[in-house]
């Protein structure tokens, strides 16, 4: 979701053609919140035999490895210019432009830091699911500087509702316990 966030502002300022692609598939929780990706952004899911389009950028979100790309790994041989934006420590993404802060709470507070530099006017959905990437990263706040409450604040100033966004949190884990149950009554 914060690559969402940060497409719609990329999109505004820089290139027509933005594009996500996940590696794997969406988890649970960004589920409720693909809505805040704009019309003009493609998600892209690459699978098996995903064939990527050469990029000038392809900016990384959230992956500490090449490993945690999985099947996303053919788009970064395909990019002539590579960024990272990550809370933990960035470890063999060799050439890239790293924006990585180990003390940042989440991915989703950092993107919301680049994003208001940015000067992009956030909508009240792009709003909420920061907060919700960073209320999950945080386990409910368990963790957390002082930066990450000035950014939690400021959300809330700008309009997110963070008990919708805290909601949206607690259907998220709802569905994975089902999920988690009905697959350990499928093993037995």
């Amino acid at each position: 979701v914060s690559a969402c966030v940060l497409a719609n502002a990329i999109g505004g300022v820089a290139s027509p053609s933005v594009s996500i692609i996940v590696p794997e598939g969406v988890a649970v929780e960004a589920r409720p919140y693909l809505e805040v990706c704009n019309e003009g952004i493609r998600i892209e899911f690459a699978r098996r035999n995903f064939e990527p389009e050469p990029r000038d950028l392809c900016i990384v979100v959230d992956t500490a490895s090449k490993v945690q790309l999985k099947t996303g790994l053919v788009q970064l041989d395909k990019c002539r210019n590579v960024a990272v934006i990550d809370h933990h420590e960035s470890r063999d993404i060799e050439g890239a432009l790293l924006l990585v802060e180990p003390q940042a709470s989440s991915t989703a507070e950092l993107v919301y830091y680049v994003v208001k530099e940015l000067g992009h006017p956030f909508s009240k959905k792009e709003l909420e699911a920061l907060l919700a990437g960073i209320i999950y990263d945080t386990k409910r706040f368990l963790r957390g500087t002082p930066q990450t409450f000035r950014a939690v604040a400021e959300i809330i100033e700008g309009g997110a509702e963070y008990q919708s966004a805290l909601s949206v949190q607690s259907t998220a884990a709802s569905a994975r316990t089902r999920a988690s149950k009905l697959a350990r009554i499928k093993c037995l």
